[in-house]
């Protein structure tokens, strides 16, 4: 089972769960099953928020009104969410050094997928281009697979501080391999930037964002697994920044205003978990901030309206608390001091009052209070 470390939360990932709820499945029991993981939020306010977004997601799940049946505000083990990558239960590997190796030859492939696809694309050949990419995303979900099963030996060993390792491992190496692919991206964009729109390489170029954004997902989930939370809330916030290019590809030139409308959910999912990890790594400013930007990709701002509010209340119950506490110790009576204090400070006072002082101690104070100065 993946853990998260040093939180104390074991997670049980599950494919379905994560990705876009497809598989068939009765519709009361889809929607009995959604669970936004609130209660392992670290903040009262995001709890709180999170709790009553889930009785909305489950509404619109009870109206089939799929678009809307996402987890918003959520904790590490929350589904469903608009997210494209799975995590599924894997058996750990026989042999680690075997599945390694897999993992170096996928890394491999999956980098020169990407060389291969641009060639096509240079060539004009787009077909071929875009039939390449769907050969990487499989190569990329293998690629996880068996990074898990490795995570999956470790933790089975007893030596999680092993798996958290390959995790952590993963996440730098597959960030690098979303760079990357986003360098393709990049091109396509700016190629069609200089030019008339173009419908066929305006898909590939969402085709190459997905695996982008794939990429960035997987090292988001690998660095989360390793405990490393502001590495894994740059990943997610790398995820979410290359969906909102697709969404503003999409929508600047009239391209399904449906496909649109899921990578806004995708962005807008992406960008809360990067807010979650924000929230672990107790930076509280850049996570709201996060907040705030995924409700511009949201149709309704309600969510962050909750949250706003319900900060406000729990700052106002914390300030009433304070003053209650202050105005109940004012009301305690002064303590009297023991008869060994009241003696000692008659004493004081008795040697204070007199003046006196030998000329040597005056000297010695003087000597001593010199000697602190540089």
């Amino acid at each position: 089972m993946l853990t998260f470390p040093a939180r104390g939360r074991a997670i049980a990932l599950l494919a379905a769960s994560l990705f876009f709820p497809t598989l068939p499945v009765q519709a009361a029991e889809r929607c009995a099953s959604i669970n936004c993981d609130c209660a392992s939020l670290l903040d009262p306010a995001y709890v709180a928020t999170c709790e009553r977004q889930q009785l909305r997601v489950e509404a619109a799940c009870a109206e089939d009104k799929s678009a809307d049946a996402f987890c918003t505000v959520h904790g590490p083990a929350a589904h469903p969410l608009a997210l494209v990558t799975r995590v599924p239960n894997v058996p750990a590997t026989d042999s680690v050094r075997d599945a390694n190796e897999a993992i170096a030859s996928f890394y491999w492939s999956a980098r020169q997928d990407a060389n291969f696809s641009i060639d096509a694309y240079k060539e004009g050949n787009l077909k071929n281009a875009t039939t390449i990419l769907r050969i990487a995303e499989r190569n990329l979900d293998s690629l996880f697979e068996t990074q898990q099963s490795v995570a999956e030996y470790w933790i089975g060993e007893g030596k999680e501080d092993k798996a958290q390792d390959a995790w952590e491992d993963y996440a730098s190496d597959t960030e690098s391999l979303a760079d990357h692919w986003q360098k393709y991206a990049d091109s396509l964009n700016r190629d069609m930037s200089r030019g008339e729109f173009d419908r066929d390489t305006a898909l590939l170029m969402k085709a190459v964002a997905d695996i982008t954004g794939r990429c960035y997902e997987q090292a988001g989930w690998a660095a989360g697994f390793a405990g490393r939370d502001k590495d894994a809330a740059d990943a997610w916030y790398s995820a979410a920044r290359i969906a909102s290019r697709v969404v503003q590809m999409l929508e600047e030139n009239g391209i399904s205003a449906s496909t649109a409308s899921e990578y806004r959910h995708v962005t807008a999912s992406r960008l809360h978990r990067a807010s979650y990890h924000w929230l672990v790594n107790e930076d509280k400013d850049d996570a709201q901030e996060l907040l705030v930007r995924s409700s511009e990709f949201m149709s309704s701002d309600i969510l962050l309206q909750d949250l706003l509010a319900e900060e406000q209340r729990v700052a106002e119950e914390a300030a009433q608390a304070q003053a209650e506490l202050e105005a109940a110790a004012a009301e305690l009576p002064e303590p009297e001091p023991s008869a060994q204090t009241q003696t000692a400070l008659e004493k004081l006072a008795e040697k204070a009052g007199s003046g006196k002082g030998s000329e040597s101690d005056t000297s010695k104070k003087k000597d001593w209070r010199e000697s602190l100065k540089p």
